[in-house]
């Protein structure tokens, strides 16, 4: 698949594992577009167990991605080496899956779990670290299916059934192939094997039952047997529900901990979506207090819209910092290969080449919201998260802005495209922040909108409190009546303390797109909707 250097980074006194792409696949324009895709999901990623990922380009034609380099060694050579013992394995095992079991609640799937991805670093013993490596290049390798290549004909020695059968892919597939590399590990050699090649493995992993450790390791309990046996299911819903679980199941069998079902201890986990610590520096300074141009308006009017311009775009200009992560529970099959099932019956559905071109154009919004002028000020390619909404407006925040990562993880969408276009005035006066999100079917894409309703529905009506600063007044934003016409959610938010400055929220499917925006500005109708037209009707010439 590639090489891989141990480098000296440029302006930092640290090293860093670059590994560089063979030609083959940098060469290959869909693996192209999945790796710097998959790259960024796996540099959202922060965990004590997880490689970091800290950048990624291009040299010479061939791609390159820098990670977090772990001095040491990785499970396999340990196997091979003949040190892996049976409480190493066991963990290594619960090490490696806090790792999973933090991704998968991500929507993020690893798909190449084996013990050569697992690193190893210090003494071995309850002290060693243990680190999942390589999550943005198994996904992209995953989802292109090159399986003409060598690191991926190695994973069918531990590729889930569903897998090798082209079946529906999700967590549990990881979680079969830990239990895959934990007999590996306790053995010292893959569950199947066969001297008649690839084709008899795969039709073990599909068929044959999963092997006994007890029969290969002196002394082993069957109790051991009886984990790898469920692990290794071929339903499965048949296996553990997490990865965590099946490692407290092996150190239960080895006679590590008590009951086979007792978490392990827990490790501190950061949100992969969190910007806590992103400063709001990192957006232009929100609107100083002072009178817009007439008609006269109160001079706080700045301070509203730092909630609802510069707090929404915190994110839009610190996604360095956060990435909302892609959240398919299940493996997507090609946009392409998609099937409409509802809007219109010949209509194409959607992907990710066409969102740029389904947004609108600032010239367009700027026509729809009445502005003289506006301007993109940021774009990102993925649902995003906003702490200050949530610290604002709490279990509302994802209704004030639109395109938020909470309401977006675990649904199934395809791909994104989120945008912030205002004007250019020192005191904004005018701004739509505008999302379309894919889905694989417009029944996918209407049941994102539905599963948003209830949230809705809550917040009508309420009023929240926010303060930007400890010298600025309270502010108090209140949640309008929910709308639900024609298939359309809409909500307007207002100000108590601002002249008639309002924004409205509008969310619709139409094909297999979750249309998402806000409007904002001062005498507002039904600028909002307005715009979601125009979107819609975008959607409906490209497909």
């Amino acid at each position: 698949m590639g090489t891989v250097y141990l480098a000296r980074h440029p302006d930092l006194p640290r090293s860093e594992a670059l590994k560089v792409l063979s030609k083959e696949l940098s060469g290959d324009p869909d693996f192209r577009a999945r790796f710097v895709r998959e790259a960024d999901v796996a540099a959202a990623l922060d965990h004590p167990n997880i490689v970091s990922v800290h950048q990624r380009g291009e040299f010479d034609g061939q791609l390159w991605i820098a990670m977090q380099f772990v001095d040491g060694t990785d499970a396999d050579a340990a196997v091979r080496a003949g040190t892996m013992t049976p409480g190493r394995a066991v963990h290594v095992t619960g090490e490696v899956g806090k790792a999973l079991d933090y991704a998968h609640q991500r929507g993020v799937l690893h798909r190449d779990v084996k013990p050569g991805n697992f690193m190893l670093s210090g003494q071995p013993g309850p002290e060693e670290r243990v680190l999942l490596g390589d999550f943005g290049i198994a996904r992209a390798l995953g989802d292109v299916g090159l399986t003409a290549t060598g690191s991926v004909m190695a994973t069918i020695a531990y590729a889930a059934p569903e897998v090798l059968a082209g079946g529906t892919v999700d967590s549990r597939s990881d979680i079969y192939s830990l239990g895959c590399s934990l007999f590996q590990m306790l053995t010292g050699r893959a569950p199947f094997t066969s001297p008649n090649g690839i084709a008899a493995v795969m039709a073990a992993h599909l068929h044959a039952p999963p092997p006994t450790v007890s029969d290969r390791v002196p002394g082993m309990s069957q109790r051991m047997d009886a984990v790898i046996a469920t692990a290794m299911a071929k339903d499965p819903a048949q296996r553990f529900a997490t990865a965590r679980e099946l490692a407290a199941a092996a150190a239960h069998a080895l006679g590590a901990v008590g009951a086979p079902g007792a978490p392990l201890a827990e490790t501190a986990e950061f949100p992969g979506n969190s910007v806590a610590t992103a400063p709001a520096a990192s957006w232009p300074p929100p609107s100083a207090p002072g009178a817009p141009p007439p008609p006269p308006r109160k001079s706080n009017r700045g301070r509203w819209l730092a909630v609802a311009g510069a707090v929404l775009a915190v994110v839009l200009l610190a996604v360095g910092l956060t990435v909302g992560l892609r959240s398919n529970s299940v493996s997507p099959e090609s946009e392409s290969e998609s099937t409409p099932t509802t809007t219109t019956e010949s209509a194409a559905p959607i992907v990710a080449s066409q969102l740029a071109n389904l947004l609108l154009a600032p010239a367009e919004a700027a026509e729809i919201l009445g502005a003289p002028q506006l301007v993109v000020s940021a774009t990102v390619s993925t649902p995003t998260t906003d702490p200050a909404a949530e610290q604002f407006f709490h279990e509302c925040g994802a209704v004030f802005l639109p395109g938020q990562y909470s309401v977006y993880a675990g649904t199934g969408w395809n791909s994104a495209r989120v945008q912030l276009l205002k004007d250019t005035e020192v005191r904004t006066l005018y701004m739509l922040n505008q999302a379309v999100v894919t889905y694989r079917t417009p029944a996918d894409a209407q049941q994102a909108v539905d599963n948003q309703k209830p949230q809705w529905q809550a917040c009508q009506g309420r009023t929240f409190d926010s303060q930007l600063a400890a010298d600025q007044p309270v502010q108090h934003t209140t949640f309008g009546p929910l709308v639900d016409e024609n298939g359309v959610l809409s909500m307007v938010t207002t100000k108590d303390d601002i002249n008639n400055w309002r924004c409205q929220r509008g969310l619709s499917a139409r094909n297999n797109v979750v249309i998402d925006l806000q409007a904002c500005r001062v005498d507002l109708v039904d600028q909002g909707l307005l715009a979601l037209n125009a979107i819609a009707e975008k959607i409906d010439a490209a497909g």
